[in-house]
């Protein structure tokens, strides 16, 4: 694994197991930082995105270490390649799985604390590693979509 990589996994790891930690103990009910607009908000999730799920501790524990295996094992044959950008997606995405996993392990549920109302919808609650997993997500999507798909092409 590269350096850049596990640093970043390890970085992200502590971040977000820190900010959980603050939510817990601190954001209780709500703290509001934009009024109408954001606020930061602690929630136990025992489900996944939107609650669905909820309190399928041991489905969602093994489906977050399977994943979790996969994204170890993808990264593994990126970095055989050396994409560089691809490989660092991978860690953003293992460092979320690892830290929801850890949650899920240790407490039985998710700790969440991110709040937004986006015009008039308010957003399911998230933490950082949801943000690592969806932004390495996207950005591997997009890098699949244009650089991958364009290489395809011209082959």
């Amino acid at each position: 694994m590269k350096k850049r990589d596990l640093l970043i996994i390890v970085i992200t790891l502590i971040i977000d197991q820190l900010t959980k930690y603050i939510a817990a103990t601190s954001f209780t009910p709500s703290i509001a930082i934009i009024d109408g607009f954001f606020w930061l908000t602690y929630a136990q999730n025992t489900g996944m995105a939107w609650s669905m799920f909820s309190n399928a501790t041991w489905l969602l524990t093994i489906i977050s270490l399977i994943i979790t295996i996969v994204l170890f094992w993808l990264y593994h044959t990126s970095y055989t390649s050396n994409e560089s950008l691809m490989c660092l997606c991978q860690a953003f995405m293992i460092s979320g799985a690892i830290g929801n996993l850890i949650d899920r392990v240790v407490l039985g549920y998710v700790r969440d604390f991110l709040a937004f109302n986006i015009f008039g919808y308010h957003f399911p609650v998230f933490n950082v590693a949801d943000m690592c997993l969806t932004i390495g997500a996207i950005v591997w999507i997009l890098y699949c979509i244009f650089v991958e798909g364009k290489k395809v092409h011209h082959e």
